[in-house]
């Protein structure tokens, strides 16, 4: 699998988009933050999604396409905070209640920190800016709170999942399911990860392991045990108690096996 990098570039739109199922593929151009050449990305995103003149962190790698030449295929992405006023006016207004007006006028006023500013004291924009109530000015606040931290934990989880075979999605899902905490969460314990398609014990255990959580954990011995048995595809309903002490000495080794009481737990976590 080719190794991740980044580019950062304002999303121009989208030139293609087929839908096989739940998946949605693009092919889009961006302009490069470097004033470059646009650059034609390739990836899955849902309709609107993406939205043109605002700038993103796209996270993949390049490929050459046999008939339409070099893309950019990304995996994820997330939105770059802009300094250019095209890209504050375009940020602003993904806020309910903020036009083109009002973001010019904000612009106008606070310059490339409008978007800070407005997040951090809504009372000082509404106060300076001609027809946007206090209630607007919180409402946009509260929103582009919640989207920072969303943003930064989809960075953190790049930086977390980024080659280790996850599907693409992972990410998505794990910040639908756990929110802004979703990367606290699965460095304390990537077996959390299980619950969605694609991350199945092997990958999340390997995780677990070179992220330097315990080895000898109680619940991790448990789910040894339970791989064990569920992968095994004879037919069997009941299992002799010995192959559940087996799995988690051959696979907790030297790290305090404790085999009776990670079969308990596991009998009670059903």
């Amino acid at each position: 699998m080719p190794r991740q990098v980044e580019i950062v570039g304002k999303f121009l739109g989208e030139k293609i988009a087929f839908e096989n199922g739940e998946t949605r593929t693009i092919i889009a151009l961006i302009a490069p933050e470097d004033g470059g050449a646009e650059i034609t990305i390739k990836g899955e995103a849902a309709a609107g999604e993406l939205k043109p003149g605002i700038e993103y962190r796209f996270y993949g790698h390049k490929v050459n396409h046999w008939k339409h030449g070099e893309q950019f295929a990304f995996a994820s992405y997330v939105v770059q905070e802009p300094a250019t006023s095209e890209g504050v006016v375009a940020y602003l207004q993904q806020c309910e209640g903020i036009g083109p007006a009002t973001a010019w006028a904000m612009w106008e006023e606070f310059g490339p920190r409008a978007v800070e500013v407005l997040r951090s004291d809504p009372t000082a924009v509404a106060s300076r800016i001609h027809r946007f109530s206090l209630e607007k000015a919180r409402k946009a606040s509260d929103f582009l709170s919640a989207f920072a931290s969303v943003e930064r934990a989809k960075i953190d989880l790049i930086g977390l999942l980024n080659g280790r075979g996850f599907p693409k999605k992972t990410i998505e899902r794990a910040i639908q399911t756990w929110g802004s905490a979703a990367a606290g969460i699965i460095k304390r314990d990537p077996h959390y990860l299980m619950r969605f398609r694609g991350c199945g014990f092997l990958g999340t255990d390997k995780m677990y392991c070179e992220i330097g959580r315990p080895p000898g954990r109680l619940k991790r011995q448990a789910l040894c045990a339970w791989h064990a048995i569920a992968r095994d595809r004879d037919g069997h309903t009941w299992f002799p108690l010995q192959q559940g002490h087996q799995a988690i000495r051959a696979s907790i080794a030297g790290a305090d096996p404790r085999p009776e009481k990670a079969m308990e737990l596991a009998v009670r976590s059903e």
